[in-house]
């Protein structure tokens, strides 16, 4: 009969050899499940470790579910409104003349390009310049910082404290994510790319107390902060109909966050 490490390491083999990352996941959770009477809790956590180990290096922060991440780095979510007290801010002529055009246009294509270039990018080049000098926001950039844990890939946009657009300098201080239809399905990715930006921040040497991340369709904006493993997600969603007081909370993030 097979010892209990060996059969630790014929599931490992297996999960790696399954073409889907969710699917070597589902796999270690149900041999868990169905195997748990027979091992003890040492030998289960033991090969829990091994599992997230192995699938870890063939992860990206699109694949993370939320069970995951608050398995693997302990994080705790809760609904409060973030936002009261900011002030609105007006926004620029041009923003108003091109979103007059441009959320009906990208509504009508129904593209997440259409509506990240038209809508979304728009809106936070004008949060930028609101906020001042000293504020950079990349596009589609890659954000490896440690893939043992899996927080490698690519962010739709990533806003930092510097004026280097070169190359990401901490300390990022909001990572926003763009989503065809669905926010809740992005905020998995969008929470990961956060503790990305937090482990980077404190890695560089300039830790923050808190980050900000951003999911959107461009029609509805999500806010979700970041306080070391406390994810606080905003209580309402704000929509691009509410420019002024979506500018004043993105321009508040850019200056205080």
């Amino acid at each position: 009969m097979l010892n209990s490490a060996s059969i630790s390491a014929i599931c490992i083999f297996h999960a790696i050899a399954l073409s889907s990352v969710k699917q070597a996941s589902l796999y270690a959770k149900i041999y868990v499940d169905l195997k748990a009477s027979s091992f003890d809790r040492k030998t289960r956590s033991l090969f829990r470790c091994h599992i997230y180990r192995i699938l870890s290096r063939c992860m990206a922060y699109s694949d993370f579910s939320l069970e995951q991440l608050k398995s693997q780095f302990h994080i705790t979510i809760r609904p409060q409104t973030l936002f009261a007290g900011v002030q609105p801010c007006v926004p620029g002529n041009w923003l108003v003349e091109m979103l007059s055009h441009s959320v009906s246009l990208a509504q009508r294509m129904g593209t997440e390009k259409a509506k990240s270039e038209l809508i979304i990018a728009p809106i936070l080049m004008e949060a930028c310049k609101q906020a001042g000098e000293g504020v950079t926001f990349f596009s589609g950039t890659e954000f490896t910082v440690d893939e043992s844990q899996g927080l490698k890939g690519f962010c739709d946009y990533l806003i930092s404290r510097s004026p280097n657009q070169l190359l990401i300098e901490a300390p990022v201080i909001a990572i926003v994510e763009a989503k065809n239809d669905n926010i809740n399905s992005a905020i998995p990715q969008c929470i990961a790319e956060m503790l990305a930006a937090q482990i980077f921040n404190a890695r560089e040497h300039n830790p923050q107390s808190h980050l900000y991340g951003i999911v959107t369709t461009g029609s509805a904006w999500r806010f979700l902060a970041l306080e070391g493993v406390q994810i606080t997600m905003d209580t309402r969603d704000y929509t691009a109909g509410e420019i002024e007081a979506l500018l004043g909370i993105l321009t508040h993030i850019l200056r205080n966050g």
